[in-house]
């Protein structure tokens, strides 16, 4: 496999995913059996899907036509023997979820796989076990520096965390740039949350009765995004192959949506501090109106102002002992990256720099970085910002 940080991995032709579903015959599940199996291929257009429906027996299973196909299931709880819908996907519903914008099979990223898992007794990072037994074209470096998802049911973790985790697993197959959806916001755990397009947007076609937002801070009940997810029907969200509430993931939404943003000060609070009437047609975010050089949103994440030239914020190259090092100050909640070209023309090659100091991830308190540079040839240096 050829690997990316941020964007789709690529697979060769012929790789084969395979993903098993149990359903509980007692609730609480003290009994599974097996329902259902799904296989992706790679081919040498995109992938293929097809579905499998397991016997009751559990000992052989049938492909699904072309058109998939419903089933009804029994599930004993304490009280009474309860039915549960379930749906075997088409083929062509396999490939409205695993879609070209995700490079193919949705959720296989790094995001989503840079986690811990067991190996016998040892607790090992799965994307270094990859790497160690050859699955991609060139080893990973410090895979504990890259994009990972927290779980959304780790109470321990930041709730906007746990958000964005959710949002991205469950929709960023389609809300993404190039991606089968009417509403094009931004799910992706990369995206800034005030780039995501979803705070304070109206939708693009209302299906959601006295919803006018896609989410409105302090308001779950004129949140689109919320009534999708915990109202079942016809636009229930995630659209295929569930047809039951996901009741942590509604208590989840809701209380990000009542308890978090409300007291969330974005771009656009920030942008109407800095520039009220009569000066309101500068508040975009591509806009540099005090000429230094930044744009809006960049100085919004560095705390700058938009109508003062001279930055506070400046990136200096200094000695650190017998060492140059590249100093600055780490914004809370800021992701920054230094990277390196060897030259500064319309075609440079930025390259992260690869050194343990150059920890893109967030920091809950501002501080100091002093990133080391290498001895050698010239090398030209740059420092990228983003939200989380």
């Amino acid at each position: 496999m050829t690997f990316a940080r941020d964007e789709p991995w690529t697979f060769p032709k012929g790789t084969v995913w395979v993903k098993h579903f149990d359903r509980p015959y007692f609730r609480p599940a003290t009994m599974l059996l097996r329902t259902e199996t799904r296989i992706l291929v790679r081919t040498e257009d995109g992938v293929s899907g097809a579905t499998y429906r397991w016997n009751d027996e559990g000992t052989d299973a049938e492909l699904v036509p072309p058109e998939g196909a419903n089933a009804t299931f029994h599930a004993w709880t304490p009280a009474e023997l309860t039915t549960q819908s379930w749906r075997f996907p088409s083929r062509g519903e396999c490939l409205s979820c695993h879609t070209r914008a995700v490079g193919g099979p949705a959720g296989f990223n790094t995001a989503q796989l840079n986690r811990r898992t067991r190996q016998g007794v040892t607790i090992v990072s799965q994307l270094d076990a990859w790497s160690a037994a050859g699955c991609f074209e060139e080893p990973l470096v410090r895979t504990h520096q890259m994009p990972a998802l927290v779980s959304p049911a780790d109470e321990a973790q930041d709730l906007e965390k746990r958000v964005r985790a959710y949002l991205d697993s469950n929709c960023a197959s389609c809300h993404r740039p190039g991606g089968l959806t009417r509403t094009p916001w931004d799910a992706r755990i990369g995206t800034a949350l005030d780039r995501m397009g979803l705070i304070g947007v109206a939708p693009s076609a209302s299906t959601v009765a006295g919803a006018r937002v896609l989410v409105d801070p302090g308001h779950p009940e004129n949140s689109v995004l919320f009534q999708r997810v915990a109202r079942p029907g016809e636009f229930h969200m995630p659209p295929l192959a569930t047809s039951e509430i996901d009741a942590a993931a509604v208590d989840l939404l809701r209380r990000w949506i009542l308890e978090a943003l409300p007291a969330r000060r974005g771009y656009d609070a920030w942008a109407a501090g800095w520039l009220p009437e009569p000066w309101g047609h500068l508040r975009s975010p591509i806009l540099d109106p005090d000429g230094d050089g930044l744009d809006n949103f960049t100085e919004y994440l560095l705390g700058e102002g938009p109508m003062t030239p001279v930055r506070s914020w400046r990136p200096e190259i200094v000695r650190n002992g017998v060492r140059l090092a590249l100093r600055f100050d780490r914004r809370a909640g800021r992701r920054f990256e230094v990277q390196w070209a060897p030259d500064v023309g319309p075609t440079a090659r930025w390259t992260r720099l690869e050194v343990e100091e150059n920890d893109p991830r967030a920091r809950p308190v501002d501080a100091q970085a002093m990133i080391p540079l290498p001895d050698g040839p010239t090398r030209f240096y740059r420092v990228t910002v983003a939200g989380e």
